[in-house]
């Protein structure tokens, strides 16, 4: 079998899902009897396929190997190999030399080098502006392999060519008027080429992956030039030019989120596939319109950054100059602004820390003390908001300052709704329990209830916000006769970080992971060939197979895969079912932390893995496919194909940590060995 077959366009015929409940009940170790579908006393070798992290090699192998469950009283070596242009590392059982055979217990594929999500300094831009690039995709033309809502919207390239071709360069242009104008009026020039030369580089670097952002930053080039020499040769360019950009930057801000929005109604009101009219759940298209809001936001929170980065060497009196300046033929006051990007910043940060508070409480503590601990500290606050409205707070300046009230109060709210929400959700009888008793409440779908959540929240703050700007132009100010709005906008933008450092929980471990994984599944699903991770990372785990793969019949291999890794292995297996079908081999994918049904198929309609998973249920003596999960797994959750095995992993953790889990590694080892059926 060569690679050449594994990248051919011939696929199998979608079949049903149907919803198949987790088996209740804790994973047991092993079997002592021998199981009858082990037809040789080999050990069959396992291959490691990770998922979200930046793992150098051999880190899986090493986690596994030194955990006493799995290699207890066997002598391994680590070797690195190499199958064409791919590297691999192996856990060797047995020593040259001491007259036994030695054999592959366990290849790990690692692809954290073709991975485009996962952050590190010199690449923070880059994998920004290729995560905008996936999403915006996704969102337009529709996921890989969707069969719910894969045929491209017609207003999408509309929405595609506003928000990269215009409303990216165009948040760069309160930055350029700030830079200019604290330069001397004989520097403007050549400031303004220099940095036409680097939109043109910047332009010459995304032409592969944005024609959009190609043609937009050499249009951004021109204007720059443009903008240097009007602020260079005029007395009063740079006066000008600071209302010309307020204006420029306002109102591509507002046609660019016009027309996202209008996009995300197509999506809404478009009658679905004739053949997929079963399969297309509201959660579908609220998913594929995350995809255009969530690039929107990033951007709109994130740019006031680069504005008040480069207003830190002015003086107090320049600051307010050019911010006066900027604000002069503004149709509405900036502060406006600054309140809708408030109820953006607000709306998501809001409900992410909430939903990631509520999470952690039900996985540490159960369902009543979380919802207890939620409803008192939401009672807390709504309380509070309301002493506090008294004269005297009224009187404080320095209160109503560090203090606001209407945070406070819709805290409180969301706190007790989250409460009655967590009551709801976990008001079910059939929980797993262990041998001990405990009762484990399933936090990882209350998790993606919360994302679900968040999903509808979104759209209804983005059209509430820019609804109300527009009434803001053409309702509030004709109806006043208001004349130009003099405001120090420089203040406002210094003020508007903190909206853009709410973001900042992103950065923490948890919700990094989280990001890093959803990036992983926006790279996996995008169509345009020189964006998707798919080409780099299935014929990694075909190659392992091929390498470890020999010419006795009913050879059994173990596809071990977490997280990403087991989209990667289902994606992959269900593309060569045929082959697998025709060679003579017994193949068993255990599945962790999986989110083909929770994720791929629940909110972006994608169906994976159905090919091999009906080879499973025609020939079970051959094909396996066994799926474990935690109860705490915010991401993965039960495989709903028939002739998958589903069984709850009933051990401490959530996503991750599968590696080392003693319970899991043991089973593993027995089923290796032929002593798990």
């Amino acid at each position: 079998m060569q690679i050449q077959k594994t990248l051919g366009d011939a696929h199998l015929p979608f079949v049903g899902e149907v919803a198949r409940p987790a088996e209740r009940g804790m994973l047991t170790a092993y079997s002592e009897a021998v199981s009858p579908q082990a037809t040789d006393l080999k050990k069959a070798p396992i291959i490691a396929l990770h998922g979200v992290g930046d793992f150098s090699p051999g880190d899986v192998i090493e986690e596994i190997a030194r955990d006493p469950s799995f290699s207890r009283n066997d002598d391994f070596r680590r070797e690195t190999v190499f199958a064409r242009n791919y590297r691999y590392t192996a856990l060797m059982e047995g020593r040259p030399g001491d007259g036994k055979a030695t054999q592959t217990r366990m290849l790990e594929v690692n692809w954290s080098e073709v991975r485009r999500a996962m952050p590190n300094v010199a690449g923070l831009l880059r994998n920004f502006v290729s995560v905008l690039f996936a999403l915006n995709r996704i969102a337009v033309y529709g996921a890989n392999r969707s069969q719910a809502l894969s045929a491209p919207v017609s207003t999408g390239v509309f929405s595609l060519w506003m928000v990269e071709g215009l409303m990216v360069w165009a948040s760069l242009i309160p930055a350029l008027s700030t830079l200019l104008w604290q330069l001397q009026q004989s520097q403007r020039f050549a400031a303004g080429l220099l940095v036409a030369g680097v939109a043109v580089y910047a332009a010459y670097a995304v032409r592969r992956l944005s024609s959009p952002m190609a043609l937009g930053g050499l249009l951004f080039a021109g204007f720059t030039a443009w903008a240097g020499w009007l602020t260079c040769f005029h007395e009063r360019g740079h006066i000008s030019f600071a209302a010309l950009a307020a204006n420029l930057h306002v109102w591509l801000t507002m046609a660019a989120t016009g027309s996202v929005l209008l996009t995300a109604l197509e999506i809404i009101l478009r009658p679905a596939p004739k053949h997929a009219r079963d399969q297309v759940r509201w959660l579908h298209r609220l998913s594929r319109i995350a995809c255009l809001w969530l690039p929107l936001v990033l951007i709109v929170l994130l740019q006031p950054l680069s504005v008040s980065g480069l207003m830190l060497p002015m003086d107090e009196q320049m600051r307010k100059n050019w911010g006066y300046a900027f604000s002069a033929e503004l149709p509405f006051d900036p502060e406006d602004v600054q309140r809708a990007v408030s109820w953006i910043a607000l709306a998501l940060t809001g409900t992410l820390l909430l939903g990631a508070l509520l999470f952690k409480l039900v996985q540490r503590h159960g369902r009543n003390m979380a919802v207890w601990l939620g409803w008192g500290l939401g009672l807390v606050l709504l309380l509070a908001a309301r002493t506090f409205e008294g004269a005297a707070f009224q009187a404080c300046d320095l209160c109503r300052r560090g203090l606001h009230l209407d945070w406070m109060l819709a805290a409180g709210m969301l706190l007790i709704g989250g409460g009655i929400v967590t009551w709801l959700l976990f008001s079910r009888s059939d929980l797993a329990q262990d041998p001990n008793g405990r009762r484990w409440y399933p936090a990882g779908s209350f998790a993606r209830f919360w994302a679900s959540l968040l999903l509808m929240v979104m759209p209804l703050v983005l059209t509430t916000a820019l609804g109300w700007l527009i009434w803001q132009v053409f309702h509030h100010r004709t109806m006043h006769n208001v004349g130009p709005v003099r405001s120090d906008t420089a203040q406002i933008f210094m003020e508007s970080t903190k909206y853009a450092l709410l973001l900042a929980p992103l950065a923490t471990k948890p919700f990094a992971a989280f990001l890093d994984a959803l990036g992983d599944v926006f790279f996996f699903l995008v169509r345009q060939r020189n964006l998707n991770s798919r080409l780099d990372t299935m014929p990694r785990l075909w190659k392992a197979l091929q390498h470890v793969h020999t010419d006795v019949n009913g050879s059994h291999y173990i596809v071990f895969a977490h997280s990403q890794g087991t989209v990667i292995a289902a994606a992959m297996f269900s593309r060569m079912a045929r082959v697998l079908l025709r060679s003579k081999i017994r193949l068993t994918l255990v599945t962790v932390g999986c989110p083909v049904t929770t994720l791929f198929r629940n909110f972006l309609g994608v169906r994976l893995g159905v090919e091999f998973a009906e080879f499973c249920q025609l020939q079970p003596e051959r094909f396996r496919w066994f799926n474990l999960c935690r109860p705490a797994d915010y991401i993965g959750g039960a495989v709903e194909l028939e002739g998958v095995v589903n069984r709850d992993l009933l051990t401490e953790g959530d996503h991750v940590g599968y590696w080392s889990d003693r319970e899991l590694l043991r089973w593993l080892k027995a089923l290796s060995e032929g002593r798990e059926s």
